[in-house]
């Protein structure tokens, strides 16, 4: 989900609700997957 998120134009709202997480969530994944890199 992290690297649908990281596509260009891609909504990080639209893809949690797709595989039924709560937004946030996604968005924590998406700040600690930028800090690992």
């Amino acid at each position: 989900m992290v690297k649908l998120a990281l596509q260009p134009g891609a909504s990080v709202a639209r893809i949690a609700r797709e595989h039924d997480i709560n937004d946030n969530l996604l968005f924590k994944w998406l700040r600690l997957w930028q800090n690992v890199r």
